[in-house]
C-alpha cells in the first residue's frame, strides 16, 4: 500500500534493517519468555524464572547504553568536538 503511494522511496535501507532485526529478535524473546513461564509456573523452578527476566533486563540495558553512546558520539560530532 504504501510503495503504491510514495513509489520505491518507502523501501529504504534503514526500514529494512530495522524489520529483519525485529523478524531475528521477536521469536528468540518469545521463545526465552515462554521457557520462564513454563518452568516457573508448570514445574515451579523460579530460578529458570529469574535468569529469564534476569537476561531480558541486561539485554535491554545493553541496548539503552548503546543508543546513549551513539547519541553522545553523534553530538560530538555535530559539535565539532570529536576526531
Amino acid at each position: 500500500m504504501g510503495t503504491a503511494r510514495k513509489g520505491f522511496s518507502l523501501w529504504q535501507k534503514s526500514v529494512i534493517d530495522r524489520l529483519v532485526k525485529v523478524w531475528a529478535v521477536s521469536p528468540v524473546l518469545s521463545l526465552a519468555i515462554a521457557y520462564g513461564c513454563v518452568q516457573g509456573g508448570v514445574r515451579g523452578d523460579f530460578h529458570s524464572v529469574i535468569a529469564v527476566i534476569s537476561v531480558c533486563l541486561a539485554t535491554w540495558g545493553m541496548i539503552s547504553l548503546i543508543q546513549s553512546v551513539r547519541k553522545e558520539r553523534s553530538s560530538f560530532h555535530e559539535h565539532g568536538e570529536g576526531i
